[in-house]
């Protein structure tokens, strides 16, 4: 699944995640 590779890569590059989630929490901001 898509899901799974994402997240092993998330716990593979732990920056990569970080960015990621301030991505998507800003998009949340930012919609809302």
């Amino acid at each position: 699944r898509r899901f799974e590779q994402l997240t092993g890569r998330c716990l593979a590059r732990p920056r990569d995640a970080v960015e990621v989630s301030l991505a998507l929490a800003a998009r949340r901001l930012l919609c809302t």
